[in-house]
């Protein structure tokens, strides 16, 4: 793992660029602030747990200002089934 060193100049870091770190910063920079975020991890990345949207956090991007609809791979789907032993 590389690292780099650098200086910045900003009004707010957030640290933890997960969904809670993305929402803060897109509200902020949306009041006019300069907002730099940091996170552990290379992006993007894949995680089975984030390859879901619940009509729920759709609403919420919605409010964010973010149409999920504008993702190439983005498919909505219309049956789910579980499976548990």
């Amino acid at each position: 793992m590389s690292q780099q060193k650098a200086t910045s100049h900003c009004d707010v870091l957030i640290v933890g660029a997960g969904p809670a770190g993305v929402a803060a910063a897109l509200t902020l920079v949306a009041s006019g602030k300069d907002v730099l975020i940091i996170d552990k991890a290379t992006f993007p990345r894949d995680k089975c747990c984030g390859d879901g949207l619940t009509t729920g956090a759709l609403r919420i991007l919605e409010m964010l200002g973010f149409d999920p609809s504008t993702v190439a791979n983005y498919q909505i789907c219309d049956e789910v089934a579980l499976r548990s032993p």
